[in-house]
């Protein structure tokens, strides 16, 4: 409520990474080289080939397809924000 009260909306977004890295909890989230978020959760998933997670995010920048970078072992990596469920059984 405080970050309302504020003026500052996060939403939870889900993340695909593009290159094989694994994302960690407390990494950044940033936009045009702008922090926009942070990392709550990530794994390695060998079905989808590469890294995923979740973090919050600021509101504007939370619709799936939006290219984001996010900061894994020391560097950013890029991103794309996917919609839930993040896997789906073909």
């Amino acid at each position: 409520m405080k970050l309302k009260a504020a003026g500052k909306q996060e939403t939870i977004v889900g993340f695909q990474l593009t290159d094989r890295v694994l994302p960690r909890q407390g990494g950044s989230i940033f936009s045009d080289s702008h922090e926009i978020g942070t990392v709550t959760s990530g794994a390695f998933s060998p079905s989808l080939r590469g890294g995923f997670g979740l973090g919050y995010v600021q509101s504007r920048y939370a619709q799936p397809g939006q290219e984001v970078d996010i900061e894994a072992k020391d560097r950013e990596c890029p991103a794309k924000i996917v919609g839930f469920p993040l896997y789906r059984k073909k």
